[in-house]
Parts: C-alpha cells; structure tokens; sequence
C-alpha cells in the first residue's frame, strides 16, 4: 500500500477523506459541526484551512497520506495522517515557511467570508487549542522529546484494510530513527487499537483536570498515550506544576 508525504495539490482531496471519516464522531462532528446535515459538504472547509497551515509549518510537521492510483496514474487519496515533533525547545519555522505560514493564514482567513462553514459552531471551534493547559504537563521531562500523531482519518470506504496501521508505523519509524518515542490522545472507541499498535502506556484522559474549566469536559474525553522507545521516563511533572512544551493537539 503505497504512502507519501502530501502535495498541496492533495490538501482539497484529503481534506474531503478526513471530513467523511470523521463526520459521525461526537466531537469533530456533532459537537464542532452541528449543521452537518444540512450542510454536509461544509465540514470538509474545518480540514481544508488546517492542512494548509500544517503543509507550511516547517519540518516539525509532517502530513502524509495513502492511496491508490488507477491504469492512467491518478491517485485516490484513502488515508490521511499529521504527525508533529514536539521538542522541549521547539524549532521555529525557516524564514520561508515563516512566509508562506502568514499568507496561507491570511487567505484562510479571507475565503471564510467567501465560503463560510455553515455546518460548523464557530465558537466550538477552537476547542482542542484551549485543552492545552489541562493536559500538556504530560509532555514534560523526557517525554517533552517525541512524534505526536495530531490527526488520521481513513475514508470510509478503506477502512479495515490496513491504511491506519501503515500510517502510524510511519511516525514510529521516525522515532526510532531519532531515539525518542511516540504520543497519541485516543478518541473513545479506539484506545485498543492504539495499545495493539504500540502505544502501551496509557497517562489518563483529556478531562483528568481542570474541572469545569476544561473545555472537553462534558463534551468528550479521550484517553492519552505514550510509546517511550525504552527511553527511562524521567522529569514528567504534575498538573499544575507547569505546561509542556511543543505543539498543542489538534
């Protein structure tokens, strides 16, 4: 099954497969896309703004996808997958990512007047950037040091079919090549395929703290997972005794 990091020219496609696989989930669906229904080509916009920002946000970020092609050469995207290098002192982008980082954001931000998305609660929205003060303690010490699966999404029509699993070897490849591990925030449902896959030591939940304060409180509450590469774990702090450090989830 082939695999490769994505072209800007995939990001309308990908962002399509990513909406489909994650149109009936209760948090990128029902609760940030409530007018799915009625719009249902709308979610795909939520997707579209984020791997345009993720394609120019330097080599710490790496979106790949799986595919297919047919006889004429041409490629049907199956799945979709954003892995990030989180680093106790993150690397800022080149002067040129930097660059088109600010004209992509600004031209997102102007085709939402154009092409609003109608299926989305703008004030859901930004949900998974306001858990960051709950949950990113667990991203301290020597796990402050990893490659984090910030999204996948498999088109429904191909799942079961290996896709997923390929697409998260591909980080554990990256980390075994540089001697750090692995991290991924479950969705309900899924924690037993993260643990088959490797990811064997599970740190608690998204809602674990901040109480009425934490935005996924009462919403939904996913469960958090590391791979340690046989790195011994040490410096991880406790809530509240300061944020880790790298990129927030998505």
């Amino acid at each position: 099954m082939p695999l490769r990091e994505m072209r800007w020219e995939d990001i309308p496609q990908a962002s399509r497969v990513l909406a489909a696989a994650f149109f009936d989930t209760g948090l990128f669906g029902s609760y940030m896309h409530p007018h799915r229904d009625k719009y249902p080509d709308d979610m795909s916009l939520f997707y579209l703004h984020a791997l345009r920002t993720e394609y120019y946000s330097g080599p710490d970020h790496r979106s790949i996808v799986t595919y297919t092609s047919d006889p004429a050469g041409k490629d049907t995207i199956t799945g979709v997958a954003h892995w990030v290098r989180r680093r106790a002192k993150p690397s800022p982008p080149g002067l040129y990512h930097q660059v088109m980082l600010n004209t992509v954001t600004a031209y997102n931000y102007m085709e939402s007047f154009l092409y609003p998305n109608r299926a989305a609660n703008p004030t859901h929205l930004d949900v998974l950037s306001r858990m960051g003060p709950f949950v990113d303690h667990h991203w301290s010490g020597t796990r402050s040091e990893n490659w984090y699966l910030s999204r996948i999404g498999v088109s429904p029509p191909a799942e079961r079919r290996g896709y997923g699993k390929q697409m998260v070897q591909y980080g554990f490849d990256l980390a075994r090549a540089e001697g750090v591990g692995c991290s991924v925030i479950a969705a309900p449902g899924r924690e037993s395929w993260y643990v088959a896959l490797g990811y064997d030591v599970k740190v608690g939940t998204t809602g674990d703290f901040g109480g009425e304060e934490n935005p996924l409180v009462g919403v939904e509450v996913a469960t958090i997972h590391f791979w340690d590469n046989g790195v011994e774990v040490e410096g991880v702090k406790g809530y509240g005794e300061g944020r880790g450090c790298g990129e927030r989830m998505r």
